[in-house]
């Protein structure tokens, strides 16, 4: 019975909208370059800090904004 369970869910997750799919790659994207950009500065500043500065870069090598 759980098989069933988890196999409806998987392919429910396969049947969101495109845009949602999107949503949920560009945030991971951008917590894992926050993450990153927090390690390489040494957690000095705050997660928001980093946060944004991840959104930006993203949006630069997206070409949504000018560098």
């Amino acid at each position: 019975m759980p098989e069933r369970l988890i196999a409806s869910k998987r392919a429910a997750a396969r049947k969101k909208d495109p845009a949602t799919q999107d949503a949920e790659a560009r945030y991971r994207r951008i917590e894992s370059a926050a993450y990153f950009i927090a390690e390489n500065d040494g957690f000095r500043s705050s997660a928001t800090h980093y946060w944004i500065m991840a959104e930006q870069q993203l949006a630069a090598q997206l070409g949504e904004i000018g560098v």
